[in-house]
């Protein structure tokens, strides 16, 4: 319990390792005899944007939580080297890459059976940035081999030109192929209802659309003691962003990370060339 609230931390019903640092939770029963329709998406983005706090609200959104309700659920799952550098340094939560499958259940807030990747903050001084890139590039290759939403999650409040320059550079140029510009999403974190400029700014350097991006505010996403109108309409405005995406995301195709693929397999060598000389 936290501040009044049952905090419920749903138990994986099985993990599995793909490969090391890369670990699949089956978050409920079922998921690979569901009928229902696969989605699969990755959020990806620097140290601190807060990726796994956001998918704490996600499930409670998917769940049919209401603000009102004295519970919330938490899903992030943290390994035991997780847990211990978080409580002795507070880093980043997220060292490896965790794919959470949600089996579609009656009363969900989607249609489909949702596969979410975790994925380790670009920046984080404790895992490599190249570390991260290993490990997407195993992921592809070992776990899944489609994609419905890349999602970049960036806080409202971060200088845009550092951030567009980052993504840009470090990311799409380095992991994927233009093949998947058509499913880039925008996730806006920290969201204190201030002006949107880091869409524009990014505009710059990946295509992205205004109804591809979504704004959330996570404070508080695990308590119910400020039951205040700014908080009911933080946990409202939450839930249409929510709304919003799972929506769209019925409308973007599902890309092969083929093409990906090549692009990691391309920079290995070059890179391995140049160790060379």
């Amino acid at each position: 319990m936290r501040d009044g609230t049952n905090i419920y931390h749903v138990k994986p019903s099985n993990i599995h390792n793909i490969a090391m640092h890369i670990r699949c939770c089956n978050v409920l029963p079922g998921y690979g005899d569901d009928k229902h329709q696969e989605k699969t998406i990755i959020l990806i983005g620097l140290m601190g944007t807060g990726k796994s706090t956001l998918i704490d609200a996600m499930i409670n959104y998917i769940a049919g939580v209401s603000f009102f309700d004295d519970y919330r659920f938490k899903l992030v799952h943290l390994t035991e080297e997780e847990k211990t550098k978080h409580e002795r340094w507070s880093t980043s939560q997220t060292n490896g890459i965790t794919c959470y499958r949600i089996p579609w259940r009656s009363g969900s807030r989607v249609d489909y059976k949702l596969c979410v990747i975790d994925t380790p903050g670009f920046g984080n001084y404790s895992v490599e940035d190249e570390t991260i890139t290993s490990m997407l590039k195993c992921l592809f290759e070992k776990g899944i081999g489609n994609i419905d939403a890349i999602c970049l999650v960036v806080p409202l409040s971060s200088q845009p030109d550092k951030a567009g320059k980052f993504l840009l550079l470090n990311i799409f140029k380095h992991l994927f192929s233009k093949d998947i510009y058509d499913i880039i999403y925008l996730f806006l974190t920290w969201d204190d209802g201030g002006e949107n400029n880091v869409f524009d700014v990014l505009k710059k350097y990946i295509p992205i659309e205004q109804d591809m991006c979504f704004r959330f505010n996570n404070c508080d996403v695990l308590r119910t003691s400020h039951s205040n109108e700014h908080s009911i309409k933080i946990w409202r405005t939450r839930n249409r962003s929510f709304c919003g995406f799972f929506r769209k995301l019925l409308t973007t195709p599902s890309i092969s990370l083929s093409n990906t693929k090549a692009v990691l397999d391309s920079k290995s060598q070059i890179e391995r060339v140049l160790e060379k000389t």
